[in-house]
Order: C-alpha cells, then sequence, then structure tokens
C-alpha cells in the first residue's frame, strides 16, 4: 500500500521538519512491519505444532486400533475355546446323563 500525501512547503525550515517527521514516520512503519513479521511467524509455527500434535494422536489412534484388532483376535480365539469346551462337556454331561438313563431302563425293565 502506498499513501501519497502532498505538501506545499514554504520555507526550508519547515521542510527540514517534514524530512523529520517522515523519517519518524518510516522508524514506525519499519517497526511495524517487523512486529507483523514476527507475529506471522509465531501464528505460522503454532498451527506447525498443532499440526504435528494432531499427527501424534492420529499416530496415537492408529497404533490403538491394531492393539484393539489384536484384542479383538484373541478375544475371537478364546471365544471358539471355550465353545470348543463347552460342547465338550455337554457331551460328556449327555454321555453321564445317556448312561445314567440306560442304567435306570434296565434296571427298570430287567434287560
Amino acid at each position: 500500500m502506498i499513501i501519497i500525501t502532498p505538501y506545499i512547503i514554504p520555507k526550508s525550515k519547515d521542510l527540514t521538519y517534514v524530512r523529520d517527521q517522515l523519517a519518524e514516520l518510516k522508524l514506525l512503519e519499519d517497526k511495524y512491519t517487523k512486529d507483523t513479521k514476527l507475529r506471522l511467524e509465531k501464528l505460522e509455527l503454532r498451527g506447525k505444532v498443532d499440526d504435528l500434535h494432531r499427527e501424534e494422536e492420529r499416530i496415537g489412534l492408529s497404533i490403538e486400533r491394531e492393539n484393539l484388532k489384536e484384542d479383538m483376535i484373541e478375544f475371537s480365539e478364546d471365544k471358539k475355546e471355550y465353545e470348543d469346551d463347552k460342547k465338550e462337556n455337554d457331551f460328556k454331561v449327555k454321555s453321564k446323563n445317556q448312561q445314567l438313563h440306560e442304567q435306570r431302563v434296565k434296571e427298570m425293565f430287567g434287560i
């Protein structure tokens, strides 16, 4: 942005004053520019830090997802083993019940 302000300077003494004022204005402008650059750089760094935190969270979630998959696989294997054991025990109980039934039938009918 360029700001143009025309001045009519009647005396050379006034010209020196205007030059001094313009020099002060230039110093203020430089200071403002540096401050603005610093603020922008800080914002950029904060953005990068936020990006890193999001990436760390994403990686953490990926690890948790893998752990969950492993836990689910282990659970499935344990469940299958439990169901197999239960079937085997049910068969043993049925076999015992069936043997008792057969024994009672033999006793009742004298077979």
